[in-house]
């Protein structure tokens, strides 16, 4: 499963990530990318995968 905004704000991601991750405890994060602008000449995003144990 991906979760992915188009903003870095902390709450709107990894705070978000935790919460769900916390009610779903046979999850867990592959990758967890954020993406500032300036880095890649685009918007702001951030991006997490997560799969089943």
């Amino acid at each position: 499963m991906v979760y992915s905004t188009c903003t870095f704000g902390g709450y709107e991601n990894t705070v978000q990530i935790r919460n769900f991750l916390a009610n779903y405890g046979d999850l867990e994060i592959v990758t967890n990318e954020q993406i500032f602008g300036y880095e890649n000449n685009t918007d702001g995003f951030y991006c997490c995968e997560i799969r089943k144990r």
